[in-house]
């Protein structure tokens, strides 16, 4: 299991992991947007800030960048956040898909839930941070949102190989969703420190 990193190492670490398939760079390799640096601001402000006091300016000042070029690419600091998370889930499914086998339903789902909360111990700071502001459900609601789609896609495939399912893949893929997002809530909330 992996040693408790800050959550502004851990997520700059996994988002410079897919520069190329999520249009960091063009395709010359010149950076035509500094997506990290303003990750890596909107991250700090996060530890120092509840998320609904950081202010685009103040934003776009720490990742040296002007407004406008930010409102060039997001309309606003919750599209930010949005990508982010997009990307870091983008990350993991990626990883997902490589380390389990694509057959069998059940070790799928339980590498998704190691991943899950990997990703939530090595980022208790940052989620943390955000229990203590009003982000964390806008946070697991904005995971849950780009997770979804993802579960039902593998659901569908099991469907079509012939698995029974209580409901439909949609419906499923709401439900495991939100129990991932409650999961996350409760053990944040409850003050119990990470475990192996």
């Amino acid at each position: 299991m992996l040693l408790c990193e800050s959550p502004v190492s851990s997520l700059h670490s996994r988002i410079s992991g897919f520069q190329n398939s999520s249009g960091f760079r063009s395709k010359n390799g010149v950076e035509f947007f500094p997506y990290m640096s303003v990750t890596k601001a909107l991250i700090e402000m996060m530890e120092e800030m509840p998320f609904e006091d950081i202010k685009v300016k103040e934003l776009c000042d720490r990742a040296m960048i002007r407004k406008s070029t930010f409102y060039k690419h997001f309309a606003d600091k919750y599209e930010l956040l949005a990508f982010i998370v997009k990307e870091v889930i983008n990350d993991y499914n990626e990883r997902i898909r490589q380390d389990s086998p694509t057959d069998d339903p059940v070790a799928f789902y339980n590498k998704m839930l190691d991943y899950v909360f990997e990703f939530a111990k090595v980022n208790q700071k940052l989620i943390r941070s955000a229990i203590r502001s009003d982000s964390l459900v806008l946070l697991l609601n904005i995971m849950s949102q780009q997770v979804m789609p993802d579960i039902c896609q593998k659901l569908k495939q099991v469907q079509a190989r012939g698995h029974r399912m209580p409901a439909s893949p949609e419906v499923m893929a709401t439900f495991f969703a939100g129990g991932i997002s409650e999961s996350l809530r409760s053990w944040f909330t409850s003050g119990k420190k990470c475990s192996e």
